[in-house]
């Protein structure tokens, strides 16, 4: 794996699969994530590359809004910008895998397909968008998802647990 001009941007390619993984750290600056013009700029040359293959994006902070002020405070200051980006992927970008929120999100935009996977501390209650509430409790359902990406196809299984003794919401 090789990083990209110093930032943590790589892609992965595994079984005729290209995963592009990118870092939207801004370094404690801001409390969402960001990409630079130049990282967006080899995310699309990145994506337009070896067009046979299937392709998948993993990102740190949410790209699009999802309607809760609060949820959307943790996203990135220029995702309109990289959801544009991503769009001239479809129909060969599988998804777009982000975390940060603690929700687990299933949701297509434009034809792109984003999933936030399920927090192994536990979710907050924030989730769906259309909740009025902005509780900071969290749920005792913390749990993760494995992918499994193959040329034909791509598998989410979700998988929960018991919050441990101690942990808020158990």
């Amino acid at each position: 794996v090789s990083f990209h001009n110093g930032a943590l941007d790589y892609v992965i390619e595994q079984n005729g699969v290209r995963l592009i993984c990118l870092d939207t750290a801004t370094n404690g600056v801001d409390h969402g994530g960001f990409l630079t013009d130049e990282q967006l700029g080899w995310l699309e040359t990145q994506l337009m590359a070896e067009p046979e293959k299937p392709l998948m994006v993993a990102m740190h902070h949410l790209p699009i809004s999802l309607g809760n002020e609060m949820i959307d405070f943790f996203g990135m200051s220029n995702g309109q910008a990289v959801h544009n980006v991503l769009r001239k992927a479809v129909p060969r970008l599988r998804a777009v895998f982000f975390g940060h929120i603690h929700q687990v999100v299933d949701i297509v935009q434009d034809g792109v397909y984003y999933c936030c996977v399920q927090s192994p501390m536990g979710q907050p209650d924030l989730w769906p968008a259309v909740t009025t509430t902005n509780q900071r409790e969290i749920a005792a359902t913390p749990g993760f998802s494995v992918v499994i990406v193959t040329p034909e196809r791509s598998y989410i299984r979700r998988y929960v647990y018991p919050a441990p003794a101690g942990n808020p919401g158990s």
